[in-house]
């Protein structure tokens, strides 16, 4: 029943990768637009950061 529940919380291995896949591209493709302020643009590099953990 552990690793169930385990899985369905935390993910297998190939979820956890698949993941961190997709942040590592959001965090490459991240650049701050002339119109964006310094706020926005560390709400967008903050939500990256915190999804990674």
């Amino acid at each position: 029943m552990w690793d169930i529940l385990e899985t369905i919380h935390k993910g297998t291995t190939s979820v956890k990768r698949s993941k961190l896949q997709r942040l590592t591209s959001a965090f490459e493709t991240l650049f701050m637009r002339d119109d964006e302020t310094f706020d926005d643009f560390y709400a967008k590099l903050s939500d990256i950061v915190n999804s990674s953990f």
